[in-house]
C-alpha cells in the first residue's frame, strides 16, 4: 500500500465539509453506500472476523481498538469443538494475508458494537471490495446479518 493512498483518504475524511458518499460492492455484489467514510490502519488480526486498528476519526483524534467486519461470522478460536477451532485457523490465516499489519484500509459506517471498545464496520480496500466479500468467496466465514443466532460450525452442534 502507497502512503500516497494512506494520505489521499486522510485528506478526504479531514478535509470534507460533511458526509462523505462512497459506493462499493458488499458481499452479496449488491452496491452499499458509505456515508461515514473513516480511514484506518490494520494494527494486528485478532481472529477471522475482528481485527485491531489505528482509526482517523477526526481532525486530530485517533482511536485505537477493534473492528468486526459486518456482514459475516468466522468459526471462533476458542470453541470446544476441534472442527471448529481447525476452521477459525484457516479463517484467520485468510485475515491476516488480505488484511497484512500496516495495511490502509476505509471503515465504512462504523458503528458501536455491544462489546465495548469495539465497532462494527464494512471495511474498504482500496480496489473498492469489501474485506467481508473476500472472506466469503474463500469460504472461510459465512454471511450474518447480526440479527439472527448463528448457526454451529461443528457437526455435532446442529439440531
Amino acid at each position: 500500500m502507497s502512503a500516497f493512498f494512506k494520505w489521499v483518504m486522510l485528506g478526504v475524511v479531514l478535509l470534507s465539509p460533511g458526509p462523505i458518499a462512497f459506493a462499493a460492492e458488499d458481499q452479496t455484489s449488491s452496491v452499499i453506500l458509505c456515508l461515514h467514510l473513516v480511514p484506518a490502519i490494520v494494527v494486528r488480526i485478532v481472529d477471522g472476523d475482528t481485527f485491531t486498528t489505528r482509526a482517523f476519526m477526526w481532525a486530530h483524534q485517533i482511536w485505537e481498538g477493534s473492528v468486526r467486519l459486518r456482514g459475516i461470522n468466522a468459526p471462533e478460536t476458542h470453541s470446544k469443538c476441534q472442527e471448529e477451532k481447525d476452521a477459525a485457523v484457516k479463517a484467520t490465516a485468510a485475515l491476516t494475508e488480505i488484511l497484512p499489519i500496516g495495511k490502509a484500509v476505509l471503515l465504512c459506517n462504523p458503528e458501536e458494537d455491544p462489546y465495548p471498545g469495539r465497532m462494527d464496520a464494512t471495511v474498504l480496500l482500496p480496489s473498492g471490495k469489501t474485506v467481508s466479500s473476500l472472506l466469503l468467496a474463500l469460504g472461510v466465514v459465512r454471511p450474518y446479518d447480526g440479527k439472527k443466532k448463528r448457526p454451529p460450525w461443528c457437526v455435532g452442534e446442529m439440531k
